[in-house]
């Protein structure tokens, strides 16, 4: 009896409709969260990349109303190295800024006969596509002087260097850099200096708007109902095909 009412539920047009309603609606549930899962908008890594955020601007090692030098972790989100400084500037006298109210200068002061040495730590997904993008420019004339940046990977036994940026000293205006590298699972560092140093105050390179983003991947988790939901959607389509008139 079960079987001879659902063969007639399924030649009537009401019970095609509302199922076909039905389907409609778990397709659209499926690419609904195909879409989130697949297509998320890019997740911003760094802290602070544009060094925009300064509570301890004037209370460096050395300042003036237009820059100060930083030690330690004094810039949030980053870590200057033991024995060097980071100088940032502002606009206020002049220096040069490339966006905003903060920039780095790379001389460091020359502290310690040191120039800047900084970097951020950040988690990593392995297999995960990621996007380190950053602005730089010369301001005095120092040719001799290289900027260095680079992307590594710090694990005992499978670390390495993921990527690296040697860019020499020019006075061409700002540089837009954009270049991306694949993460390991494990913690990676960026770190940005003046490579070779000078160790003196040379005023070389100004950094700033760093910027490491991921584009979202699924989650193992999901896998599963993509799949559950994509064959719905196709044995719904077959099914509907076969009952049209």
């Amino acid at each position: 009896m079960r079987r001879v009412r659902t063969e007639i539920c399924l030649t009537n047009r009401y019970c095609v409709a509302k199922f076909t309603a039905m389907l409609r609606r778990w397709f659209s549930a499926s690419l609904l969260l195909v879409a989130t899962t697949l297509l998320a908008p890019a997740q911003t890594i760094l802290v602070n990349g544009g060094f925009e955020s300064q509570p301890n601007f004037g209370a460096g090692l050395s300042n003036d109303a237009g820059y100060s030098a930083l030690t330690g972790s004094q810039i949030p989100g980053w870590t200057i190295e033991p024995g060097h400084a980071v100088t940032v500037h502002n606009p206020s006298l002049s220096y040069p800024v490339i966006t905003g109210g903060y920039s780095v200068n790379l001389d460091g002061e020359g502290h310690n006969a040191h120039n800047g040495n900084l970097y951020q730590d950040f988690a990593s997904t392995a297999g995960a596509t990621y996007t380190l993008a950053f602005d730089w420019q010369g301001w005095y004339t120092t040719p001799t002087l290289e900027l260095k940046v680079t992307v590594i990977d710090f694990d005992p036994l499978t670390g390495s260097t993921l990527f690296t940026g040697i860019y020499l000293h020019d006075l061409a205006g700002v540089h837009h850099v954009t270049t991306t590298f694949t993460g390991t699972g494990n913690s990676l560092r960026l770190r940005v200096e003046e490579n070779v140093e000078s160790g003196v105050n040379d005023n070389g390179f100004i950094v700033d708007n760093f910027d490491v983003t991921l584009t979202a991947i699924p989650e193992p988790a999901t896998y599963p109902a993509l799949c559950a939901l994509s064959a719905l959607a196709v044995a719904g389509w077959r099914w509907r095909r076969r009952v049209a008139p």
